[in-house]
């Protein structure tokens, strides 16, 4: 009898549980995400507003452009930017592979026009890298949550070097996983300069 119950309570749960997803990615080209973005700055992370938008939870980060790299987005300018996940009405969502910024936080991010006057981070998480002082130097870092990232595929490196307007560098055909994290901010704006005259 109580063997019988166990496992009508079982089948019950399994019938009403949802699959555990996580986010797997192929991995972006540096060249793709610096083409696909409109805006890439050193962002400071001034204050966040979460709430529910189509059944799901979105957080507004208000940020300032405190290092303009390339784009839209002018030195000093705030902007706000949407990311999937947060809490709101004591629920709390998290989404594995997307972008988390922080109050008070500093990080290099690429982002592009997203809805209600807000921008959205491209390639999510692999286009958002916090900055972290290490050996007394900015240098960016990977971001806490990047999810799987599958390797990049030979299609996507072809595409890279037939679209691209100048002379490739090592960096155009590397994911921007690769090339992006560990090095400083300085190292990283004069790629980002060169990927930005390539691909616009």
């Amino acid at each position: 009898m109580r063997r019988a119950l166990l496992l009508l309570l079982l089948g019950i749960f399994c019938a009403f549980a949802r699959p555990a997803g996580a986010s797997v990615q192929l991995a972006v080209l540096f060249d793709d995400l610096v083409r696909d973005s409109t805006g890439i700055c050193v962002f400071a992370g001034l204050e966040q507003r979460s709430a529910w938008e189509d059944g799901r939870i979105y957080t507004r980060t208000r940020v300032r452009c405190d290092q303009k790299l390339a784009g839209e987005i002018s030195q000093g300018q705030e902007v706000w930017i949407r990311t999937m996940g947060g809490i709101a009405e004591g629920i709390g969502q998290s989404v594995s592979g997307e972008a988390v910024f922080a109050a008070g936080s500093t990080s290099i991010a690429f982002v592009r026009a997203g809805p209600a006057a807000s921008y959205e981070v491209t390639a999510r998480a692999q286009g958002h890298f916090p900055i972290a002082i290490v050996d007394k130097q900015r240098k960016a870092v990977r971001g806490p949550d990047i999810g799987a990232v599958l390797p990049v595929n030979a299609t996507a490196e072809t595409r890279v070097r037939q679209l691209a307007h100048a002379p490739l560098t090592a960096s155009a055909t590397q994911p921007a996983l690769v090339v992006v994290p560990g090095r400083t901010v300085e190292e990283i704006a004069k790629e980002v300069g060169l990927a930005w005259a390539r691909t616009h």
